[in-house]
């Protein structure tokens, strides 16, 4: 009987040893498909990001489809409320204060929540521009793979604190 042990234990210890060697092995960071490759280190956070200049071009796209192909490509709706102003909730081209406006949300104007910045203060949102119908923005049904949002519907990032979730 105690060898049977030691011979289990032994059996425990490989399994682990494979385990260990296989996750250590993988690239887990990074997301590849034909469409797009979202790059997982990136903290949108972080200070070493480029965002030193008030107005700047940066843009950062809003991912899809990052909870998997089981759920829906933007796993939440939310609507907009008291944006400050009476020109709507501000758009941005990336997730900091001081990148470039892109558009106008106006208040209790419903958008699709599909990423958030690590630090909860933006969302990458999706939404209708004018003339457009929300269930066109294809975002409301799970896709295959992760990807860069690219239309038709229009996409950026809204400050968190102005939007209040419907649905997730």
């Amino acid at each position: 009987m105690h060898t049977r042990m030691k011979n289990s234990v032994k059996i425990a210890n490989a399994l682990w040893a494979v385990l260990l060697l296989t996750t250590a092995c993988s690239d887990s960071n990074n997301v590849k498909n034909e469409d797009a490759e979202i790059n997982r280190d990136v903290d949108l956070a972080s200070e070493s990001v480029p965002n030193d200049r008030p107005g700047s071009t940066m843009n950062y796209p809003v991912p899809i489809g990052e909870d998997g192909p089981r759920f829906d490509a933007c796993g939440g709706v939310g609507r907009v409320r008291g944006s400050g102003g009476d020109d709507g909730l501000e758009v941005m081209a990336a997730p900091f204060d001081d990148t470039q406006m892109i558009g106008r949300i106006a208040s209790g104007h419903n958008l699709f929540i599909c990423t958030r910045s690590i630090d909860q203060k933006w969302f990458g949102v999706v939404y209708a521009g004018e003339g457009q119908e929300a269930g066109d923005c294809g975002v409301s049904s799970p896709i295959r793979n992760r990807r860069n949002y690219a239309g038709p519907c229009k996409s950026g990032w809204v400050s968190s604190a102005f939007v209040r979730l419907v649905a997730e």
